[in-house]
């Protein structure tokens, strides 16, 4: 009999503290978007985020302009852009070239760019988002 109501009371007790202890860590990673940051970089002491990581190849605007469809992206496990990362040019030797999303929603992340197409002869921004197109942009 008593150990029928130890175990009565055990189980209770037991759910109730897995229950409660794990509350921290699912509120943490719904707050953080830990799914898409490269496990080596967590931000730093300032609280800056963290630049999400890319298994698509990187793209280098100094080389040439860059037009992102659908069908160059690598989808993640949700079936969406898992992210492009354009780098290219610097403050002394700019790049001159373009980027455009041409089509669907990708996640680009901009690491160490500078674009200056003021020089062209038509007139151009230096990131271009096709009306059929979207981005979400990290810098």
């Amino acid at each position: 009999m008593r150990r029928k109501k130890l175990l009565s009371l055990t189980v209770p007790l037991v759910a109730g503290v897995m229950m409660f202890s794990a509350l921290p860590t699912i509120s943490m990673a719904s707050e953080t978007g830990t799914t898409d940051i490269a496990p080596e970089a967590s931000g730093d002491v300032n609280k800056n985020p963290a630049t999400p990581k890319s298994p698509n190849p990187p793209l280098n605007v100094k080389t040439d302009s860059i037009q992102i469809t659908t069908k160059d992206c690598i989808l993640d496990e949700k079936g969406k852009c898992s992210g492009h990362t354009i780098t290219g040019g610097t403050k002394d030797d700019p790049a001159t070239n373009t980027i455009t999303i041409m089509d669907g929603t990708h996640k680009i992340i901009l690491q160490n760019v500078y674009i200056d197409a003021s020089g062209r002869s038509e007139e151009v921004s230096a990131v271009q988002i096709n009306p059929n197109a979207a981005a979400d942009i990290w810098l």
